[in-house]
């Protein structure tokens, strides 16, 4: 009797230890990505892509510690100068945000990480360069999501299990985690999709995607 009850005690500290814990693969997890806003206008393209990732961010398979980012990337449709300077500013929640850039010459594009912005719904931005001064809105795709990145990551998990346990290494998996909102346009329509992966720290990579909705 008395055996019973210490097996039954030491599954109840293990189901509440794992309880607390929360999700299993969060600690493997480098990046989420959960909101992306897109706008345009004859003269630009502009994405921008929010959530948490490491910091600094390598892809190395080891996991850092996460902060937020809110990473704008501007893509113009005439050709600029490498040295020309583009203006970015737009408010949310009351909030001022600015900041002049340099494009960035191997994309060749305009891309700043604003850090920690708390963006809800659409929002529009002002861009500035040469003769160019444009406010383009900037529409929340993820707004109707119905589901959530802790949803995808369990289902890209159970699609991923395999390569996932082929990490382990002395108790820790030894890999970091993707977890990304993706859009991509079709027939002037914004597709959403879930991209989750698993890079190990020999730079293997293994990935699955669908459908965001």
């Amino acid at each position: 009797m008395k055996k019973v009850s210490c097996i039954f005690l030491f599954m109840l500290i293990v189901t509440v230890m794992a309880g607390c814990s929360g999700n299993p693969y969060l600690n493997n997890v480098s990046e989420i990505r959960e909101n992306i806003f897109a706008g345009n206008s004859d003269n630009f393209n502009v994405s921008v892509f929010a959530g948490e990732r490491e910091k600094p961010y390598k892809a190395d398979g080891i996991a850092e510690k996460r902060t937020s980012y809110f990473l704008v990337v501007v893509e113009p449709e005439f050709e600029a100068d490498s040295d020309e300077v583009l203006n970015v500013s737009f408010k949310i929640n009351n909030d001022d945000f600015s900041k002049s850039i340099t494009k960035d010459i191997f994309r060749d594009k305009f891309i700043f990480d604003f850090g920690k912005v708390n963006a809800k719904g659409s929002f529009t931005i002002n861009l500035k360069i040469g003769l160019y001064d444009e406010d383009i809105t900037m529409n929340d795709l993820s707004a109707d999501l119905t589901k959530t990145y802790l949803q995808a990551l369990e289902e890209g998990m159970a699609l991923l299990q395999e390569k996932y346990q082929g990490t382990l290494n002395s108790g820790k998996y030894a890999c970091e985690i993707y977890v990304k909102l993706c859009y991509k346009k079709f027939m002037n329509t914004e597709k959403l999709y879930w991209y989750v992966a698993i890079l190990d720290t020999k730079g293997n990579i293994s990935s699955v995607t669908f459908d965001a909705s």
